[in-house]
Parts: structure tokens; sequence; C-alpha cells
């Protein structure tokens, strides 16, 4: 089975049931479990790499981090700190938020066609968050493509946009979430970061990322800006999600997350080095929800559903407005 639906009383079991369903669905090795800060830590490997989940719930820096996930890839087995085994270039982690609450939840999906995991989960009726990791699906021979990714919305009590966008990251989006305070623990000094990879080469952290929808500039490429109820998204595919779905046949278009790769020796200075398209993950679209439900299937196997909440109180949980995801149900 390439997809499976459940439920989860606690983040604990969360985890358990995404390394069962890994291990069985995608050649993970299930690795089980250790503490490390403290915390209990999941663990993954395929292809010589882990990767690794850390249980953390804490509030830190007058910034409200509440309940989350610490994730980071590594070359072995981490059992003390994260910073013995982490691959080079890659100083920074991931965070994946469950908001304020430690479970149970109201529902989880996991996809996967083999090679990458996406896992949505639904903290609170209509409100979503996304975890994706694995390998992409690459164009050409070169050397990588294992990453993993998630969203992390920081909460800021002080402020009348709670969810700031530097206090934030986006899942599929390479980004730093510059506001977002690290916790307690050894291996976790820099702010997290929406999307890791398995550096290809060089010294450079961009070495590929998604190119989504906004906020394109030479080093990065984002899938999201910050979420705000009047915000107008703009660039690269904007136009195309705007006019989806047509209002005439009610289709909506999937849009694939290809990704791109920094080419070191194309030119110099670095500064102008060249990308080019190096595959896409598979299994994710990207898609406008304007006339669709979460959970709606479309195009005869994806799932769609919002990357945060398309409406709602903003105090619990960003408004992503019509942005979504869609995923693939292979059975």
């Amino acid at each position: 089975m390439a997809f499976t639906t459940g439920v989860a009383t606690s983040i604990t079991d969360f985890f358990t049931q995404l390394r069962t369903f890994a291990a069985a669905n995608a050649g993970f090795s299930n690795d089980g479990t250790t503490s490390i800060n403290g915390n209990t830590v999941h663990h993954l490997s395929k292809g010589g790499l882990f990767w690794n989940f850390e249980e953390t719930l804490s509030a830190v820096n007058g910034i409200f981090t509440w309940k989350y996930a610490r994730m980071r890839m590594t070359y072995t087995k981490p059992t003390v700190t994260f910073n013995e085994t982490t691959p080079t270039g890659q100083p920074r982690y991931s965070c994946f938020g469950f908001y304020q609450s430690e479970g149970p939840y109201t529902s989880h999906t996991f996809f996967t066609e083999g090679t990458a995991i996406h896992c949505l989960i639904e903290v609170f009726p209509n409100v979503f968050n996304h975890m994706s990791f694995g390998s992409i699906t690459k164009f050409g021979a070169w050397s990588g493509g294992e990453y993993i990714t998630a969203g992390s919305y920081q909460r800021n009590s002080s402020s009348t946009n709670p969810f700031v966008s530097n206090s934030t990251s986006f899942p599929f989006a390479d980004d730093y979430g510059q506001g977002h305070a690290a916790g307690v623990g050894a291996g976790f000094t820099n702010a997290c970061q929406g999307f890791l990879r398995y550096v290809q080469t060089g010294t450079n952290n961009d070495d590929f990322a998604p190119m989504g929808t906004v906020k394109i500039n030479n080093q990065r490429c984002r899938m999201s800006g910050n979420f705000l109820s009047t915000q107008d998204f703009s660039v690269m595919n904007n136009e195309l999600l705007r006019s989806s779905p047509n209002q005439a046949n009610l289709r909506a278009a999937l849009f694939p997350m290809h990704v791109r790769v920094r080419d070191y020796t194309a030119n110099s200075p670095a500064s102008r080095d060249a990308y080019f398209i190096g595959g896409v993950i598979p299994g994710v679209r990207v898609c406008n929800m304007l006339e669709l439900n979460p959970y709606e299937i479309i195009n005869t196997n994806w799932q769609v559903f919002p990357v945060v909440q398309e409406d709602g109180d903003l105090t619990i949980a960003p408004i992503s407005l019509t942005e979504a995801f869609a995923y693939e149900r292979i059975a």
C-alpha cells in the first residue's frame, strides 16, 4: 500500500506509525529510537543516510514554538548529539510543527511512490501541516538528491500578526526561519530551514532546492512566502495558479515540484554560477484549491490539502488562502 490514513494519539505515536509505514512501503530501515538532548529521537535509514526526528516540546526566547519535532539527516545513527555525524554543508535542521497540540490529532495520511514519503497531518479540524523526506527523481547524473522538508510556524504573542515571516519555515521552501528559536540541546545552534538537502558539491548550502511559486533570487527558490490574509502571491507559476481551477470546468491544474541544481563550474565568479533543472520531487504537486475542499481527490488520484488553513483563526495557525499541495495516491 502506497498510502495510508490513521490517527495518532501523540507525537510519539505519529512518528512510530511513520517509521512502520516507511519501512513497509519505501525501503527504509526502521532503526527505532534513542534519547538525545533528553528527548526521544526516531530513526530511519536508507542508502547510507539516516533521517532523524527529535520530539521537542519547548517555548523559548519569547517566541512560542509550541510543539514540534527537529529533524536532520546524518551519515550514521546519532546517539549523543546531532553534531558528530552531520553531512558537510548541512549545518541546519528542519522543524515539523504540531501547533499547540501534543495529541491526539484529528488524522494523518502518509503517501509514497517508493522513494519519497509525504506526511500530511490534520492537527486540529481544518488545520494542516506537511512533512516530506527521501530522494528526488533526478534528471541526468549528479550527486546527492536526498532531502527533508517540513513546515513550522512560530507564534509571537506580542504581534498583531502572530506568525511573522522570519519566525517560520515553510514546507518545500528553501528558506531559513531566521527568527525560529533553536530550542535546547546540542546540535541546534542555528535557525531551522524549510528544506534540507544532501549537498552535491562545494560549500554553498543551496546546491538544490524546489522551484515553486514565489520569491526567487540567485541563492534560493522558495515555495511559499509569508502567509497573510491580504497577501498577493507573485512571480513564477503564480499567474497560472491564480487562473486555476478554470471557473468553467472546475478543473484544477497540478504543477510539478521541480528542483533546480547549482552548477559551480559554469561561470566565474561564483555570483554568476548557473542553475539547471535537476529533477522533480515525486508524488507532490502545487495547486490552487479555490474550488476544492480538503481531502478532495482530483485528476483521478491526487488528494488536495491546504498548506495550513484556507481561513480561520489567525492566532491558532497561519492563513494560507487557496495555496495547496496535492499528493498522489498510488494503490
